[in-house]
């Protein structure tokens, strides 16, 4: 999305819009994303004047959907909807789509698309079942994809929910979205994601390494990237399914190259880490943990770092660097700004050291 925005096609927007990055980690922001964030990645257009969310977009889009969105006037159950959902209110907003969804017109996509991205926050079940009723009918464009990704998302994560019929409905339409022309790179990848957790949730070992098999020969077959954030996005991606596989010394060489081009990202750091970790190479996470932290991570990153390192010093026996790192990890947690991440990453933390007494 940031990637999109930033680019050539945007560049007139640039006297009516000002582009703003909301930090996750910066402590200012913390009313404001507990009270508006609904998932990554989140567009909101906002009045300058009253500081109200007044458009939402959730989830990715084509450079043509953000100009419209941009450019175009929203039906006004649509509109209504997104003001509900920039300000956190997702029941209201789900009741506001279904409105807009009852009316025919051209905008009919955009509201189930829309409708998606605030269910979850409502109820997955009744997300998983409103999709399978909406979705099937949707041409194949990218509010069809946008609106299957969410309904993904919605029963993935649930072991219930993923074997339901239901749930086998979306996995179907999953996998027809993954072979659309109109299916983004990050689309693919939040695919298949999704399907791998699906499978495994079906106790299917051997679907959930088919999946594992395709997610990685998809990022091998992308030409080279055109940006940082191109190539972040799909390192991330990279790592997460050789892991997956099995095989992340099919990951390490890329890993270590782009660590080096991204010298300031302390997230390079920590996705080669990763791959050690998987690999079973202790004192190369180590080493990767130590210049990761040397690169300015924020408070959340930082407690990721001693969480991976701590766990290899404890492996090797020298449970005082554990500690040490866990409670290095803690007083960093205390500083992320969002309370339920500042929360779970505090109470994992926690259980950690009490595990290294």
């Amino acid at each position: 999305m940031r990637a999109t925005l930033h680019g050539p096609a945007f560049t007139s927007y640039a006297g009516r819009f000002v582009w703003l990055d909301i930090n996750f980690d910066d402590p200012k922001n913390e009313a404001y994303l507990a009270a508006h964030l609904q998932g990554f990645p989140t567009l909101s257009i906002i009045d300058p004047d009253s500081e109200v969310v007044t458009r939402i977009w959730a989830g990715s889009a084509t450079p043509d959907q953000l100009a419209g969105f941009l450019d175009g006037t929203p039906d006004a159950a649509i509109a209504r909807g997104d003001a509900l959902l920039g300000k956190g209110d997702s029941k209201g907003a789900v009741a506001a789509y279904e409105e807009a969804i009852a009316k025919p017109g051209p905008q009919h996509d955009h509201a189930v698309e829309q409708l998606a991205s605030a269910l979850p926050g409502v109820d997955p079940k009744a997300c998983a079942s409103r999709l399978v009723a909406l979705a099937p009918p949707m041409p194949r464009q990218h509010p069809f994809v946008n609106s299957i990704i969410a309904g993904m998302q919605c029963v993935a994560y649930n072991p219930e929910l993923a074997i339901s019929d239901d749930g086998k409905t979306l996995e179907a339409l999953a996998r027809e979205a993954l072979e659309l022309p109109v299916t983004g790179e990050d689309d693919h990848y939040q695919l298949f994601e999704s399907l791998y957790q699906m499978r495994t949730a079906a106790k299917d070992p051997d679907g959930a390494k088919q999946i594992a098999t395709s997610y990685l020969a998809y990022i091998d077959a992308r030409p080279a990237p055109t940006s940082d954030d191109e190539r972040m996005a799909r390192d991330l991606a990279r790592v997460r399914a050789a892991v997956k596989l099995g095989t992340p010394d099919k990951a390490i060489a890329v890993l270590e190259a782009s660590e080096k081009l991204l010298a300031n990202d302390p997230e390079a750091s920590m996705r080669v880490a990763t791959a050690y970790d998987a690999a079973k190479r202790p004192d190369d996470v180590i080493a990767a943990v130590t210049r990761g932290l040397a690169r300015a991570p924020t408070p959340t990153e930082t407690a990721r770092f001693y969480v991976l390192r701590s766990k290899h010093y404890a492996a090797k026996g020298d449970k005082a660097a554990a500690r040490k790192d866990v409670e290095a990890g803690l007083a960093a947690a205390a500083k992320i700004p969002v309370a339920q991440s500042r929360e779970g990453t505090t109470a994992f933390l926690r259980r950690q050291l009490d595990a290294l007494k």
